[in-house]
């Protein structure tokens, strides 16, 4: 703190004036410090001007050795500091000044030191990497401070290749639904996410095992989706097919937990949370699942599936067996509260990290008196995060795999109701369309009817 104190000291020579030889506005910090260095006295014009460009420095320039943007920080409380001094008995320049400065500091999360736009300055990003680098996860809670610095002409332009950007980046490898793997970020509540939708299409997102249609126009609003896909029809099932959906699509996702990509992330968790998640997966699939044949053939098949998921807890105790039904009832409210609470603009935690909890406290895996609660709670925050995760990636599986079935069951079921018979296609064909698919999207056309896929955006 030596050189503010020689610089700021009432001691010094009163018949000295500081002048700046060249615009303090050019001026970097060296150059700053040498102004002062000189003695004398400082015009308060030149120190509110030297205000501006120390936090400049401090909080807005890029390429600036850390120790020269720590000493500018200093330096400007300083120089704020004598300012006032001298403003005393001038409120309302006193005021305009506080509020020039706060005014400018404010701005540091939309394009200062760390946010989005300081770093593809920093780092020099090339303008064909600019999406990639903003919308990355790493970036992702800063991305609605950057959609704001772009303007509302550029991000017109430039939104579809973010939300296209968005599914690739937070996708697991073998999912090809960007409607469902949508549907899995906002139950996520992804930072991202909640940036690059409003509060209406995050809640028609979140309605998308009860109406798939209208959360697929978000994708075609966006202008990643045709209007009409070359996706097979999900036509009623044969009644054999229909009533072995859930337990099928069930049993795929007991065996979807054990790969190698989510098993990975559930071995950073401890036992019991893990159990959590594995209820949590089981229950929500269920729900998923009976609300999807639902919207698609009626209330009789959604009652007649969720009782036949229901029934696998038969082979439990009947305690276990009545807590995982209230698990089940309990998390089949969550999703219209958390619209609701979107809405109302109350909500607090993502909908996954509501099912998460719910299914806790009803296995009793998390305490019930108050304190010993909060504290649980606090403590089990990265193992949130991964249920969190872990849940958005499941409720893309879920459906994804449900849809799929439906449509490659009916092909093959002799008194089905799909394209049966209509491609018959050898395997290596098979594996050669669906890369295709994945490759170039809605582009490929006849590839989507062929691999019983639908409304991937390609790569």
């Amino acid at each position: 703190m030596g050189i503010f104190k020689r610089i700021f000291s009432r001691n010094a020579e009163p018949s000295v004036i500081v002048e700046a030889k060249k615009s303090i506005k050019d001026m970097n910090y060296p150059e700053i410090v040498a102004l002062f260095s000189q003695g004398g006295t400082v015009n308060t014009t030149l120190l509110i001007d030297v205000t501006q460009r120390l936090i400049d420095i401090g909080l807005f320039d890029n390429h600036v050795p850390i120790e020269e943007r720590k000493e500018a920080l200093m330096m400007v409380e300083a120089v704020k500091k004598t300012i006032e001094q001298a403003c005393v008995g001038k409120p309302d320049l006193l005021n305009t000044y506080r509020h020039a400065y706060e005014h400018q500091e404010s701005g540091v999360e939309f394009s200062g030191i760390g946010s989005i736009a300081w770093l593809i300055r920093e780092h020099n990003i090339q303008a064909d990497h600019i999406v990639p680098f903003a919308v990355s996860v790493e970036n992702g809670n800063k991305l609605a401070n950057f959609i704001k610095v772009m303007g509302d002409e550029a991000y017109l332009i430039g939104r579809p290749e973010m939300v296209k950007q968005l599914i690739h980046s937070r996708r697991l490898s073998t999912h090809h639904n960007a409607v469902l793997i949508l549907y899995g970020l906002a139950s996520a509540f992804d930072p991202a996410t909640m940036a690059l939708f409003s509060s209406a299409e995050i809640t028609t997102l979140l309605n998308t095992p009860n109406d798939y249609g209208k959360s697929r126009d978000t994708l075609v609003d966006a202008g990643l989706l045709p209007a009409t896909g070359h996706a097979r029809p999900l036509t009623r099932p044969h009644a054999d097919i229909l009533n072995s959906l859930m337990l099928g699509t069930l049993g795929s996702n007991k065996e979807w937990l054990k790969g190698k990509e989510i098993a990975d992330s559930l071995e950073e968790v401890p036992e019991d949370f893990g159990e959590v998640i594995s209820v949590a997966v089981h229950s929500l699939g269920i729900i998923l699942i009976s609300r999807m044949l639902g919207s698609l053939y009626g209330d009789t098949v959604e009652q007649q599936s969720k009782s036949a998921g229901i029934k696998v807890f038969s082979s439990t105790t009947q305690e276990v067996s009545e807590m995982l039904i209230n698990i089940v009832n309990e998390i089949a409210k969550l999703d219209a509260k958390v619209i609701d609470s979107i809405r109302q603009g109350t909500l607090r935690g993502s909908l996954n990290g509501h099912t998460l909890l719910t299914t806790a406290v009803i296995m009793g895996v998390a305490p019930e008196e108050e304190e010993a609660f909060k504290g649980w709670y606090e403590a089990q925050s990265k193992n949130f995060n991964i249920g969190n995760e872990v849940i958005a990636h499941f409720r893309c599986e879920c459906l994804s795999k449900l849809r799929w079935y439906i449509r490659y069951f009916n092909d093959r079921h002799p008194d089905g109701f799909g394209l049966q018979n209509e491609l018959d296609i050898d395997m290596t064909t098979m594996s050669e369309l669906l890369h295709l698919y994945i490759a170039r999207g809605p582009q490929a056309g006849f590839a989507e009817a062929a691999t019983f896929s639908e409304d991937w955006i390609g790569i």
